[in-house]
């Protein structure tokens, strides 16, 4: 008798972490992806398609990184049916293909550990697209706060540990700041934000595959499948 009240807390809290996954609709997932992946491919790197290695490399990498954002993500839910893929997939499309276009401005061809040497559009469009993340995130952990207060404190935990990772490594470079580089890929932190975007409400419905989108197109245009790059300064 003693257990029922910790049973009955417990219950609410663990309910809304058990993933459903169903194979067929997780593989009309992949298939959608890859399609989008191979669409953007055949327009803007055929020789890839004539590389099967790479290719190959690239389409695993992919199915992995979308696998994960599929399960954790909640796709399963938010991607029920045929129907919610006339939103999705035209919008993942667009994604590859705008960012692929800022991609080819020599403002951005640059890095966070390079600031100083960033232009006014450089500026501009990191502190606003840097913006938007956090409004996406913000949103998002409000909306969990109000929707589903069982799963706050995972959430936010979940939102915390990525980018304390990343700011312990850019710490690290601006300690030794004349040794080592750090970058991270802009395709990590579409995919970060991925899995956030978990409910069928509007903004998910939106954000979900212009982040996915942004992340398959790093991943597919330069092949940089680690997550970050140090590199030593110097001879």
């Amino acid at each position: 008798m003693g257990g029922s009240p910790q049973t009955g807390r417990l219950l609410p809290i663990a309910r809304p972490l058990i993933l459903p996954f169903s194979p067929d609709l997780a593989l009309r997932f992949v298939l959608v992806v890859w399609a989008a992946a191979l669409l953007f491919t055949a327009l803007h790197q055929r020789e890839v398609l004539r590389d099967p290695a790479q290719l190959g490399n690239q389409l695993s990498f992919l199915t992995i990184t979308g696998m994960l954002v599929y399960v954790m993500g909640n796709y399963e839910v938010t991607l029920r049916s045929w129907r919610d893929y006339l939103l999705f997939g035209p919008v993942l499309v667009a994604s590859m293909l705008v960012f692929r276009w800022f991609g080819q401005q020599g403002s951005f061809h640059n890095n966070l550990s390079s600031t100083s040497r960033w232009d006014d559009t450089a500026t501009i469009a990191y502190c606003a697209t840097l913006s938007a993340v956090f409004l996406v995130l913000t949103a998002h952990a409000t909306y969990t706060y109000w929707r589903q207060p069982q799963l706050f404190k995972v959430y936010m935990t979940a939102m915390a540990l990525p980018p304390a990772i990343v700011g312990l490594l850019y710490l690290y470079s601006a300690l030794v700041r004349d040794v080592l580089v750090v970058h991270v890929h802009h395709w990590w932190l579409s995919f970060y934000v991925s899995f956030f975007t978990r409910y069928r409400w509007w903004v998910s419905r939106l954000a979900a595959p212009i982040f996915l989108g942004v992340a398959v197109e790093g991943i597919m245009e330069a092949g940089q499948l680690a997550l970050f790059i140090i590199d030593r300064k110097g001879p």
